[in-house]
C-alpha cells in the first residue's frame, strides 16, 4: 500500500486556509489455494494493482466574531477498484472492477460564551456519490455455479447530514457533553461488485450492485473529571438507530463435489438495525511522561427489524463484540523514546447473522515505538499481537474460516517538509 499526501495550511487571526491532497493505491497479491490439496500449491493469485483512492479537501476558516468561528470547504475523492483472478492450472479468467466519486461540500459553526464554559459546536454536510463502471466476471463455472460476465450501470446517491454538540464547563476540572447527528456511508466498491469465495467453493458470496447507503442517527451523553492532579476520568452513554445496515444474508445452501455443501450468502441491506452501550476510560499520570490507562465498552447490536427475513430480528450483529477492554502503559520522553504497551480483550463476538457462529474471547498485545530526530524525521516500530494469538477475522458455516495473519510488523520514516 504506498500512500502520499500534501497538506498545506495558512494560519490567521480572523482567517485561516487548509488544504489537503492524497493518494493511496494498493498493490496487493494474495495466494489462495485448493481446499483438495491441503494447501500444497498455489491454486489462484488475487490481484489488486489497479485500486487506488485519491481525493483533495479545501477548508475556509473565518473568526471575525471572536466567540465564534465559521468553517466552510468541500472534499472530493475518487475510488477505482481492479481486481483480477489468474489460475495457476488454467486459463480462466475471473475478476471485477469499479469506480466511485465522491463530492461533500460542509460547513461547521463552533461558538464558545459564557467565558467558554459553554461550547456548542453546529455542522452539516451533504454526501453526493456516483458509482460507475461495474462489472463482474469469471469465464469457467465453480463450485456448481455457472460462469458469468455482468456489467452494470450507473448510479448516484446522496445524504443530508446534520450534527450538533454542546459541551458545558461547570468547573476547571468537569466537562459535562451531548451530542447528536446523522451518519452516511455508501457501499464499497468490493461490496458492489466483489463475487468472494472461500473453502474450496464452500463459502460463497454474490457481490450486490443494488445495496442502498447506510444511514444512522447517533446521541451520546457523557461527562469527564480530573480526580485530583494525577487522574482522569470519563464515561459516555450512546444510542445508534441505523437503516439499510449492510450485511451478509444466508440465502441457501448447496451440495458440491466431495460430498461437500456451498453456503450461499450475498450482500444485503437490513432495514434497521439498533446500537446502544457506555463507554468507561481512566488514565493515570504517576510520575512525568508515563501514563497508565484503561478503557472498557459494553456494547449491544442487535437488529431491530428486517423486512426480507424477520427470524433475524432481536439477532447480534456479526463482528461486533460485547466486551471491549484496553489496558495499557504509554512513555513520552522525545529526548529518548515514545512508546506503548497496550493488551486487547475482546468477548462474545457473533460471526453471522443467524448468531449461530460465536468466539467466548481472546486477548491480543500490542507495542509501539517511536523516536523523532533533527526536528523533522520520525522512524516508528509497530508490532500488533507480539503473541501471535490465533484468533478469527471471519467464521464460516463451511470450511471458509479466516484466521488473523499473526504477529505483524511495521515500520517507517516520516519526513515533515
Amino acid at each position: 500500500l504506498d500512500q502520499y499526501w500534501l497538506n498545506y495550511n495558512l494560519g490567521g487571526e480572523r482567517v485561516g486556509f487548509k488544504g489537503l491532497a492524497y493518494l493511496n493505491r494498493a498493490d496487493k497479491t494474495a495466494y489462495q489455494d485448493s481446499a483438495a490439496d491441503n494447501y500444497a500449491s498455489p491454486f489462484r493469485e488475487e490481484q489488486f494493482d489497479g485500486t487506488y483512492t485519491w481525493g483533495a479537501d479545501a477548508q475556509l476558516t473565518l473568526s471575525a466574531w471572536k466567540p465564534a468561528r465559521l468553517t466552510f470547504g468541500a472534499s472530493y475523492k475518487e475510488a477505482r477498484f481492479d481486481y483480477d483472478e489468474d489460475y495457476a492450472a488454467s486459463s480462466r479468467d475471473a475478476g471485477a472492477e469499479g469506480r466511485q466519486r465522491f463530492v461533500s461540500p460542509f460547513a461547521n459553526f463552533d461558538v464558545r460564551l459564557l467565558q467558554e464554559r459553554l461550547i456548542v459546536n453546529m455542522g452539516a454536510r451533504y454526501d453526493w456519490i456516483e458509482t460507475s463502471d461495474g462489472a463482474n466476471w469469471d469465464t469457467a463455472a465453480s463450485a456448481g455455479r455457472p460462469a458469468y460476465d455482468n456489467r452494470f450501470g450507473s448510479e448516484t446517491d446522496g445524504s443530508f447530514s446534520p450534527k450538533l454538540g454542546i459541551a458545558w464547563h461547570p468547573d476547571a476540572k468537569t466537562t459535562l457533553r451531548a451530542s447528536g447527528g446523522k451518519g452516511f456511508r455508501a457501499p464499497s466498491l468490493f461490496e458492489l461488485y466483489k463475487v468472494h469465495v472461500r473453502g474450496g467453493g464452500t463459502y460463497y458470496r454474490e457481490a450486490n450492485p443494488d445495496l442502498s447507503p447506510e444511514e444512522i442517527w447517533s446521541y451520546d451523553v457523557g461527562a469527564e473529571r480530573f480526580l485530583g492532579t494525577k487522574v482522569w476520568a470519563k464515561v459516555t452513554i450512546y444510542q445508534s438507530f441505523a437503516k439499510d445496515y449492510i450485511g451478509d444474508r444466508l440465502i441457501g445452501t448447496a451440495p458440491i463435489s466431495g460430498g461437500r455443501t456451498r453456503y450461499d450468502y450475498i450482500l444485503d441491506n437490513i432495514s434497521e438495525v439498533d446500537i446502544y452501550g457506555i463507554e468507561a476510560e481512566m488514565q493515570w499520570y504517576p510520575v512525568d511522561a508515563v501514563t497508565l490507562f484503561a478503557n472498557y465498552t459494553y456494547n449491544i447490536s442487535k437488529v431491530d427489524k428486517d423486512d426480507n427475513n424477520a427470524a433475524l430480528e432481536g439477532n447480534y450483529l456479526p463482528n461486533d463484540p460485547r466486551h471491549n477492554l484496553h489496558v495499557g502503559v504509554r512513555y513520552h520522553n522525545p529526548r529518548i523514546v515514545d512508546a506503548s504497551l497496550i493488551a486487547n480483550y475482546y468477548a462474545d463476538i457473533y460471526y453471522d447473522n443467524e448468531n449461530t457462529l460465536k468466539k467466548s474471547d481472546y486477548w491480543t498485545v500490542d507495542v509501539a515505538l517511536a523516536r523523532r530526530f533533527l526536528d523533522r524525521f520520525t522512524i516508528y516500530l509497530n508490532v500488533e499481537n507480539i503473541f501471535d494469538e490465533e484468533y478469527p477475522i471471519f467464521l464460516s458455516p463451511s470450511s471458509g474460516d479466516t484466521i488473523a495473519p499473526g504477529v505483524i510488523v511495521a515500520g517507517g520514516l516520516k519526513i515533515d517538509i
